[in-house]
């Protein structure tokens, strides 16, 4: 589960997540993916989540609305996930 599932992001009428917040979560994801070896999901998968955001009222045009993570970098990792549980 994510950092920032149920704590911050614009979600709930909860603020956005500060830049100190975004690059703490940064560093925690970057840390998840050295140790799992940068792995990648498969095409299918990255469609299957694309498709998944398409359809969330939480995607921004580049960032997810609850993590502002940037979604194209996001949803091949192995190692992330949604932060809304859809994915």
């Amino acid at each position: 589960m994510s950092w920032f599932a149920g704590c911050c992001g614009g979600k709930d009428g909860k603020a956005d997540p500060t830049l100190r917040e975004q690059i703490v979560y940064a560093a925690k994801a970057t840390g998840r993916i050295l140790d799992e070896g940068f792995e990648i999901v498969s095409r299918a998968e990255t469609n299957r989540r694309r498709l998944i955001c398409s359809k969330c009222e939480y995607e921004g045009k580049y960032k997810c609305k609850i993590c502002n993570c940037l979604l194209i970098l996001k949803r091949p990792l192995a190692t992330e996930s949604c932060p809304d549980e859809r994915w």
